[in-house]
């Protein structure tokens, strides 16, 4: 059930119309979606008013509300289908460089590489922000945009960079010996090898990412030690995280190590990142990790709505990604937030640290 009062940013009223074309919208196989976890259960969507949508599913779906209806995680979000509804596919649609939402603030520049400007919306059903204007400003060198918190030229600075905080247990000498136990044995030319594979591997990674290249870089001189190489190739973010289709250098699995940060959904669920049915083009399963009980207490998972049903499956999932190590997790990124004394009232969540934007103030 949809409120009355909502209305897109540029007057259009928000109706059961958009949610019902947003979901074709990611159904429709023209799009380019990341994902269509759990979107293919939809058998048929109904449309009683203009204000009531109703779902029918082949089986229960736990994730549906995160899924179909919040946009923490990448999933996709309600679009206007009066922008939108007439053209065969999204992907170059004008409405991608400046949005239309219903939120409390819109969009009023864009400018590619610099900055986004976001001022509030009159029309926001809950009335208006406190903060007058919102600038993202993308600055490159982690250097300037602490002298820029300093001097109070900007407020909040998000995410800060690992290298700001503690660090955890470093061991090279276990990590030697753990090489050593599992057959990788060095090499004339130092790099260990087992079985005619050497430990020469593709490193690919994000142009422009400054804190990215140095913590590589890093990597790269403590492998060395332990008899590990690997080649740097860098790409635009567009060429690197674009969809299978287009030839995206993370889903199309062109590389031995990538690094780029994940985090969980709202309930729980692996499935994105590690069932068999998610492996590019059908999802998120970059390392192409398939188990199929695994991947079968996944979809037991996702068919309960009670939590404390759903846990069994859960311990069940993470008990066999923790037995076979799919990954390595190399960093695990704390959520730091740096602000200065002018911000008031943020209130960062586990999902995202922008959605109390309303009680902010400066």
């Amino acid at each position: 059930r949809l409120r009355k009062d909502a209305k897109w940013s540029d007057g259009v009223p928000f109706t059961a119309d958009d949610v019902v074309f947003s979901t074709k919208a990611v159904l429709n196989m023209a799009n380019n979606e990341v994902s269509r976890e759990g979107w293919n259960l939809i058998t048929k969507i109904d449309e009683p008013d203009k204000y009531t949508v109703v779902y029918h599913l082949k089986k229960k779906y736990a994730a549906y509300a995160g899924s179909y209806f919040g946009s923490a995680g990448a999933n996709p979000c309600v679009l206007p289908v009066h922008l939108l509804g007439k053209l065969p596919n999204i992907n170059n649609a004008p409405y991608n460089a400046l949005p239309v939402g219903i939120g409390p603030f819109k969009y009023a520049s864009w400018k590619r590489s610099d900055s986004v400007t976001m001022v509030p919306d009159p029309l926001y059903f809950r009335g208006k922000p406190k903060l007058q204007k919102i600038l993202f400003k993308i600055v490159p060198d982690r250097n300037t945009v602490t002298t820029q918190l300093e001097t109070h030229e900007i407020d909040l600075w998000t995410p800060v960079a690992a290298a700001f905080y503690d660090r955890d247990p470093f061991d090279l000498a276990a990590a030697a010996k753990l090489l050593d136990e599992a057959g990788w044995k060095p090499g004339p030319d130092g790099i260990r090898a087992k079985n005619g594979h050497a430990m020469n591997y593709v490193f690919a990674s994000t142009s422009g990412t400054p804190d990215a290249d140095s913590t590589i870089e890093l990597i790269r001189a403590n492998w060395k030690k332990l008899g590990v190489t690997f080649t740097v190739r860098r790409y635009p973010s567009p060429t690197f995280f674009a969809p299978y289709a287009d030839g995206g250098i993370m889903l199309g699995g062109k590389w031995d190590f990538v690094f780029f940060a994940w985090g969980g959904d709202p309930i729980g669920d692996l499935s994105l990142l590690y069932s068999c049915n998610a492996i590019p083009p059908s999802g998120q399963n970059d390392p192409r990790y398939c188990d199929p009980q695994v991947t079968a207490a996944m979809e037991k998972f996702k068919l309960e709505y009670d939590p404390a049903k759903r846990q069994p499956y859960a311990d069940q999932e993470q008990a066999g990604v923790a037995k076979d190590a799919p990954i390595v997790v190399m960093t695990i990124a704390e959520d730091i937030y740096a602000y200065n004394s002018d911000l008031t009232g943020f209130d960062p969540n586990q999902l995202t640290p922008f959605d109390d934007f309303m009680k902010v103030d400066i």
